[in-house]
C-alpha cells in the first residue's frame, strides 16, 4: 500500500457517508507515543464491537504516523485541521465518543485496557480480547527494512546484535549514563555488538558501537528490531514501540515508581512473553506510585513552591507557569526525597547483565 504523506490523514479506506459514524476524542496531550501505541487494541475492540460504521478518530499531528497504520480506523483527523467540529456536520446518527480521563484513572489498571474500556465505553474488558499492538507495514516499506537490516548485519561484522534505549524520560525513571555505559562495555565483551535505539533527545552512551538514535521512522522500528537478540530499555515510549515486535526479547527495567502490570505490554497474548522483567525493592513504590498518580503530593508541592515564591519575591507566581511547575515537580517527585531516585541506582549494570545472562 503505497500512500501519498500529504493525505495520509485521509485514513485507510474511502469514507462512505452512508454509514453511520463514531467520532472519538482522545486526547493524549503531554502524554508520549507509548500513550498513543497503548491505544491501539482499543480501536480492533471497538471495530469488532461496530463493524458497520465508520470510525473517525481526532488526534494529535505528532501521531499520525501511528494511527494512520490501524487498520481499524477509517478516517484519521489531525486536531486543528479543522476549524471545529461542525464542520463535519454532525448527524442524529453520529456517536461521539469523548475519551477523557484522569491521569488516576489512566493507571488503575493496565494502560491498554484502560484505553479499551475509555474508548469503547465499556465497563470491563472481555477476558478474550486482543492486548497486542498491531501496526500496518506498507509494501513499499519491505526492501527499506530489508536495507537497514542489512546495514546493521554488515556493520556488526558476525557479531549478535543487542539494543539498548536510554531514554531521557521523567527524572524518576531514567537509568544513569554511566549505568549505561558499564552495562555495555560488559555486553561487548562477550562478543556483542551494541546498537542504541530512541529519540534523538534521549541519553548519549558513548561507547555503543553504533548509535542510531532518531535514524528510523517510527513505525518501521519494530522490524528492524527483528534481527536483534534482545533490546534493553526502561519504561518510556520505546518500551511500547519495541513491544509492536511480539517476538525480540525485552529486557525491562522498572525503574521509578510505576510497577510493571500497568505497563508492559502484550505480545502473543501476555505480558511474559519473552521477557525479563528487572524490578527494584524501594519499600515505597507503591505509595510513592499512588500518591504521583493522584497528583495529592504533586499538588500539595506545587502550592508549596508557590507560597514560597509569593513570600519572597512579594509577587504572584505566574498563572501561566503553573502548568510547566506541576509537570516539573512531575518529572521530579520521589515520595521519599526530591531528586535523590534510590531506586534508579538500585538496579545495577550488574544486576542486567546478570539477568540477560540467565535467559
Amino acid at each position: 500500500m503505497i500512500r501519498d504523506e500529504l493525505y495520509s490523514w485521509l485514513g485507510h479506506y474511502s469514507i462512505n457517508t452512508d454509514r453511520e459514524r463514531i467520532l472519538v476524542n482522545l486526547s493524549t496531550d503531554g502524554g508520549g507515543i507509548g500513550d498513543a501505541i497503548s491505544a491501539l487494541p482499543a480501536f480492533r475492540h471497538l471495530r469488532k464491537l461496530n463493524p458497520d460504521k465508520n470510525i473517525i478518530f481526532f488526534t494529535f499531528p505528532s501521531y499520525l504516523c501511528i494511527f494512520n497504520r490501524c487498520r481499524y480506523i477509517d478516517q484519521v483527523m489531525p486536531l486543528g485541521y479543522l476549524k471545529d467540529i461542525t464542520a463535519l456536520k454532525i448527524r442524529p446518527t453520529d456517536h461521539i465518543i469523548n475519551a477523557e480521563c484522569s491521569f488516576e484513572e489512566y493507571h488503575r489498571d493496565h494502560v491498554v485496557k484502560s484505553n479499551i474500556r475509555r474508548i469503547c465505553e465499556i465497563d470491563s474488558v472481555p477476558n478474550d480480547t486482543r492486548l497486542d499492538y498491531e501496526i500496518e507495514i506498507y509494501d513499499h516499506e519491505l526492501p527499506i527494512i530489508e536495507q537497514e537490516q542489512k546495514k546493521l548485519l554488515d556493520a556488526a561484522g558476525g557479531k549478535p546484535l543487542l539494543a539498548i534505549a536510554p531514554a531521557y524520560t521523567m527524572f524518576s525513571r531514567i537509568w544513569q549514563t554511566s549505568y549505561w555505559e558499564s552495562l555495555v562495555d560488559m555486553l561487548k565483551s562477550d562478543g556483542y555488538f551494541v546498537v542504541s535505539f530512541g529519540h534523538t533527545d534521549d541519553l548519549y552512551v558513548h561507547n555503543v558501537d553504533l548509535d542510531i538514535k532518531g535514524k528510523h521512522p517510527i513505525p518501521l522500528v519494530p522490524s528492524i528490531l527483528d534481527i536483534f537478540e534482545a533490546i534493553f530499555l526502561v519504561n518510556s515510549g520505546m518500551a511500547h514501540i519495541a513491544g509492536i515486535n511480539q517476538d525480540v526479547r525485552i529486557i525491562y527495567l522498572c525503574i521509578g515508581q510505576f510497577p510493571t502490570s500497568a505497563l508492559i505490554p502484550f505480545r502473543r497474548g501476555n505480558m511474559a512473553h519473552n521477557m525479563t522483567v528487572i524490578d527494584h525493592n524501594c519499600p515505597l513504590k507503591r505509595q510513592c506510585f499512588m500518591n504521583h498518580v493522584t497528583e495529592r503530593s504533586i499538588n500539595k508541592q506545587t502550592q508549596e513552591f508557590i507560597d514560597l515564591w509569593q513570600k519572597e519575591t512579594r509577587t504572584y507566581f505566574p498563572e501561566e507557569e503553573q502548568g510547566m511547575l506541576t509537570k516539573y515537580i512531575c518529572w521530579n517527585y520521589c515520595d521519599k526525597e526530591v531528586d535523590k531516585f534510590e531506586c534508579s541506582r538500585m538496579i545495577t549494570p550488574e544486576m542486567v547483565y546478570a539477568a540477560f545472562k540467565e535467559g
